[in-house]
């Protein structure tokens, strides 16, 4: 063969290896550029997962206390588009136990994520309020009036149907037993000529409430500050405030209104935090006030629902509570209270700050597979 020949069988030699190369390194590219879109793919449908179940967990929540464990209510969808989506369901696991679970998809790929959140029961909330009255020592004055007997009777003018169950748990927190007072010891009870006090029994002995220590239920008194739905200080005067789109639940001392069942204002029950001392001017209000300092109720004040205060109470005659009273300290009562069950049941479970799941301590993001 010739040099000539020689030459072309060469060169057609080194195109068929540089077109196998090519070949490969195309093959090669597809087979990363392939790698690549899955990996995108997982890391979508990760992302997808978590995001649903972390919208779930910040979304406002149905009622799921009532539903039996392992039931479990749709949350929102996220699309990321035509082929990549992420939802959510929120499943009961058992009494004050919720599950967040997200599952996320990116065309071929899934994922799954899982949020562990806790979920305030309606048991553990009612244990704070054993009584009509329950402090560390208790002085009625001759007006006062304490009644923890009648647990089952329904506020004027609340239909009965608000009331429907609220007897029942109450009962099964603390079975028959109603006493109108609790207190540390017999001696820290004193009822001056005049007062009322009644009860089975009317009044009760037992260790002393740390209602400072623990705060309500799990939630300590920093929890109760960062989830309250309002935060008063000073003196205020209660009075239930309409706007233009209906009640208007920013207005200054509008805690709801517990007198008329058809006003705007009849479903708000706010969860109310005081960081210090509070003094209530009058006034008429319903839900859950919570006061870290000490507590100062002047005539003419209403209130419908639980009040738990670290410190001391001080309640003037024509003081109206129809719900329950704790504190941590001394109260001097001069009013009318009256520890009944509906109340107690409807703040504790309408109340938005008590109706947020919240973060338990340690590890929340549950294992999850792909």
């Amino acid at each position: 063969m010739n040099r000539r020949g020689m030459a072309l069988v060469v060169a057609l030699v080194t195109l068929v290896v540089l077109a196998l190369a090519a070949a490969g390194a195309v093959l090669a590219a597809a087979r990363g550029f392939a790698a690549a879109a899955e990996r995108t793919d997982a890391l979508r449908a990760r992302v997808l997962a978590a995001s649903a179940a972390r919208v779930a967990a910040l979304a406002p929540w149905p009622d799921v206390r009532g539903l039996p464990p392992s039931a479990a209510l749709p949350g929102p969808e996220l699309v990321d588009g035509p082929d990549a989506a992420g939802r959510a369901v929120i499943r009961r696991l058992a009494p004050g136990w919720i599950a967040v679970e997200g599952d996320g998809r990116a065309r071929r790929a899934r994922a799954h994520a899982r949020v562990l959140l806790r979920l305030l029961e309606l048991r553990e909330l009612l244990a704070a309020f054993p009584a009509a009255i329950t402090a560390a020592s208790v002085d009625l004055g001759a007006t006062a009036m304490v009644d923890g007997a009648d647990a089952a009777a329904t506020p004027a003018p609340w239909p009965a149907a608000w009331c429907d169950g609220a007897a029942d748990s109450l009962a099964a927190v603390f079975g028959a037993a109603r006493p109108g007072v609790r207190v540390a010891a017999p001696a820290a009870l004193v009822a001056t000529a005049g007062a009322v006090l009644a009860g089975e029994p009317p009044a009760e002995v037992g260790p002393p409430p740390l209602a400072g220590a623990t705060g309500l239920g799990p939630l300590d008194w920093s929890r109760l500050a960062t989830i309250a739905d309002r935060t008063e200080s000073g003196t205020i005067r209660l009075a239930p405030a309409v706007g233009a789109a209906g009640c208007d639940r920013t207005a200054p001392g509008n805690w709801g209104d517990p007198t008329a069942p058809t006003a705007p204002c009849a479903d708000y029950a706010p969860l109310v935090f005081a960081p210090g001392d509070l003094h209530v001017a009058g006034g008429v209000g319903q839900g859950i006030l919570v006061v870290a300092g000490d507590l100062v109720l002047d005539f003419g004040t209403t209130f419908v629902g639980p009040i738990l205060v670290a410190g001391n109470v001080a309640a003037a005659s024509g003081v109206a509570l129809d719900g329950a009273l704790r504190a941590g300290g001394a109260v001097r009562w001069n009013g009318s209270a009256r520890r009944r069950a509906c109340p107690l049941v409807r703040a504790l479970t309408r109340a938005p700050g008590l109706a947020r799941p919240f973060r338990p301590p340690g590890r929340w993001w549950l294992p999850a597979h792909e």
